[in-house]
């Protein structure tokens, strides 16, 4: 196989934190998959963590780390921090009435630098950022005094370093943080672990399950040995859990928290906590470079006036969305979705992807418009519902199969598949409707990104992770199971993907959910003056030449019947073999 180009998915090693000892204030398990038992660090990670829960300072105040979770509702970690605090503050003996014993604290750590390494898009760093300023103003008002300071780090290996000495200044009794399941991540908190649950420090370190549903590694197959790797038993599986309420409610929402006490802004080492700078680095006169320093990518002006006025990047914006969704748009979801002119999406999926609303509220609010269903009722309730759980069956892959997030493939037998080494995508994302909407505004539905990949794996025969990499570094809702996922799928090397010989043709798909040719002509200039639908779609063979060359667009660049033949032979099968 050709050598690919460096991938999001190109990650460190197989370990992750999850198996930092889990000091939770509730019943939620924190089981990962039977493959966490075999990582080496575990056990001196865990033993650190009981000693330092033993000797543990009695008085401090407790930390909470923001990741993807930019929201304070329905933040299970942030939830557990604060209970936390509170029994802090009860129980303090020392400190002489200090306000800090007790106090929530909040950080959030920018590192351009890694956001750069895992291909996020410049679109997605800005409503990041965007994001946490208004997570900031919301916690550092009059009503909450809690403090969200803003660290920086150079690159992700320099990140505990960093958080180390936050801890150290402000004499911190716990660290809280929700688990991210991608590998890096997981050794950078590995590493977190291991420098501030030892002594002097003695912080202990609580990770907390929050961005599934359910934990990856609970939901099993029947015999209980192995996560399913098919979506259908997965999601049977998952909805049974669910259902059952067993071993304890996963849709139970956790409040968010009550406000510090006033002197925390107003003692000495509290107030040089509030009101640290959030960067901004497409700030007029600003250099980006110098503003977030490692990422490298352009901040594109027209980009970013699109995202901008469809993401506010506020928790209230996101939760006002879904709500909007599931009283107006939910019960035609299964019909609408496919078609890109009708925006029949929820379109939280960039909202989701940074946290700022939780699975579970998008599936609770989605079973109060099902009269309370999960798995039956009306349909476009239960579709929409389905495709949160394919979103947690991508992390539960992940975790149980790690390599999918370090540029592999699902399938090792798809190892030695022939990709072209050529740039035949960059041609493809200067030209079609689709492609054009996701450079011009950092987005694409999901079917039209089933028909992109498809197109680009099968017909131009395009390593799919060059693809996987040319998404996550344009979409404003990039996330690495979901576009691994997707891209493996339609490549046919990952898990419950599509069989190689099913290749969708790009120009019955376009036919089929954009019959009137509305959406082509939205994002191709070049073909509005075509007012014949069947026209629009296929100008080359539907125009005389001269009416196609005054068009000023260009001819196909595949036969879709030779490349399918072509991707047939790649995958070591005879054409007249296939069915």
């Amino acid at each position: 196989m050709p050598k690919a180009a460096a991938s999001s998915s190109k990650k460190g090693n197989k370990r992750s934190h999850a198996d930092i000892t889990d000091e939770s204030t509730d019943e939620q398990p924190n089981t990962m998959s039977p493959a966490s038992h075999s990582r080496p660090a575990s056990a001196a990670i865990a033993a650190a963590a009981s000693a330092a829960t033993k000797h543990a300072r009695r008085s401090g105040p407790v930390v909470f780390w923001f990741r993807k979770d930019l929201r304070l509702r329905d933040n299970k970690g942030l939830y557990k921090a604060w209970v936390q605090a509170a029994h802090v503050n009860r129980t303090a003996t020392t400190g002489g009435g200090d306000p800090m014993n007790g106090a929530l604290l909040g950080i959030f750590v920018v590192c351009g630098r890694q956001w750069h390494h895992h291909d996020l898009s410049p679109a997605k760093v800005d409503l990041m950022l965007r994001s946490v300023q208004s997570l900031q103003e919301r916690m550092e008002s009059p009503q909450l005094n809690i403090p969200l300071t803003i660290l920086h780090a150079r690159n992700i290996k320099h990140v505990p370093q960093v958080v180390k000495e936050y801890l150290a200044k402000v004499k911190a009794t716990h660290l809280y943080f929700n688990v991210e399941y991608e590998v890096d991540e997981g050794k950078r908190d590995d590493t977190v672990a291991e420098l501030v649950q030892q002594a002097p420090l003695n912080v202990t370190c609580v990770p907390t399950h929050d961005e599934c549903v359910v934990p990856p590694g609970l939901v099993k197959t029947k015999d209980g040995t192995r996560t399913p790797v098919v979506y259908t038993p997965f999601r049977k599986s998952w909805e049974s859990l669910v259902k059952s309420k067993q071993p304890y409610d996963y849709l139970a929402l956790s409040p968010a928290p009550e406000p510090n006490p006033m002197a925390v802004r107003t003692c000495k080492l509290g107030a040089g906590l509030f009101g640290t700078r959030v960067p901004d680095p497409t700030a007029d006169g600003v250099d980006a470079t110098a503003e977030l320093p490692g990422f490298e990518r352009e901040f594109v002006p027209s980009v970013l006036e699109h995202t901008r006025a469809n993401y506010l990047g506020t928790e209230d914006a996101a939760h006002a969305r879904l709500v909007a969704f599931a009283h107006n748009k939910i019960k035609s979801y299964s019909v609408d979705r496919d078609f890109p002119n009708l925006d029949g999406t929820a379109n939280i999926s960039a909202y989701l992807a940074l946290g700022l609303i939780s699975a579970r509220q998008c599936i609770t609010i989605a079973r109060e418009a099902n009269n309370g269903l999960l798995d039956s009722g009306d349909k476009g309730c239960v579709h929409w519902i389905q495709e949160i759980v394919w979103r947690e069956f991508y992390r539960h892959i992940l975790v149980a199969f790690p390599r999918v997030c370090m540029n592999q493939p699902f399938k090792l037998d798809t190892l030695n598949v022939p990709w072209t080494s050529g740039d035949e995508e960059e041609a493809y994302f200067t030209l079609g409707a689709r492609a054009r909407r996701l450079k011009t505004t950092g987005f694409m539905s999901n079917r039209l990104r089933m028909i992109t990949a498809m197109f680009l794996t099968k017909d131009l025969l395009v390593d799919w992770r060059k693809g996987e990499k040319y998404f996550m570094q344009h979409l404003v809702d990039g996330d690495l199971a979901s576009n691994n996922g997707g891209w493996q799928w339609a490549a046919s090397t990952g898990t419950d993907s599509q069989p190689y010989f099913r290749i969708f043709n790009p120009w019955l798909q376009s036919v089929k959910f954009d019959p009137r040719g509305d959406f082509i002509r939205k994002y191709v200039p070049e073909l509005r003056p075509i007012t014949k639908a069947a026209s629009v779609h296929e100008p080359h063979t539907k125009l005389t030449t001269s009416e196609f060359m005054r068009l000023g667009y260009v001819q196909p660049i595949v036969d879709h019947k030779k490349a399918r033949d072509r991707v047939l032979k790649a995958f070591k099968v005879d054409p007249d073999q296939a069915h």
